[in-house]
């Protein structure tokens, strides 16, 4: 009882191209001279081992100082953070400082993303990592704080209990 279906064979586009010519380009001639799978003699080779140990320095070289930046960056935003100054008392040069960090800070930022040796999107991703340890800094800092009070709020209910 197994019927096997029919089979048909249609073209939808047959109409189309039986009906018209196709162009010819005449006169048009292609060059691959240029082409890196061109096997002639000008074709562009691969570069020579001194080029490429060069660029290999280079990029060391590049990575160190990025590297370098970005810790130094690091620390001195640390230490902004760790700052214990109230706003009220700051002074307009220490606004100043904090400021041209940050912007110092999303200009490495940039500078990463558009960097073709890195990764892509590094330089965003290392800025929310920093952003992500801060806040789980503030955190714990506040929580910090949040025991402290709640320990000083028993001795002073404590203290209020007591009958003189």
């Amino acid at each position: 009882m197994s019927k096997e279906p029919e089979q048909v064979s249609y073209n939808a586009f047959a109409e189309d191209t039986d009906d018209k010519e196709l162009p010819t380009n005449k006169g048009l001639k292609l060059s691959n001279k240029n082409s890196r799978f061109s096997k002639s003699e000008n074709a562009s080779k691969a570069p020579s081992q001194q080029e490429f140990e060069r660029d290999v320095q280079e990029l060391k070289a590049r990575t160190l100082e990025i590297r370098n930046k970005v810790e130094s960056l690091t620390n001195k935003y640390k230490e902004i953070l760790k700052d214990r100054v109230l706003p009220a008392n700051k002074s307009a040069i220490q606004k100043d400082l904090e400021l041209s960090l940050v912007k110092e800070l999303v200009q490495l930022g940039l500078q990463l993303d558009n960097d073709d040796s890195q990764p892509e999107g590094i330089g965003s991703i290392g800025l929310c990592n920093l952003l992500l340890l801060i806040n789980l800094h503030q955190r714990d800092a506040i929580n910090q704080l949040g025991y402290e009070l709640s320990k000083i709020r028993k001795v002073l209910a404590n203290v209020d209990k007591k009958p003189e």
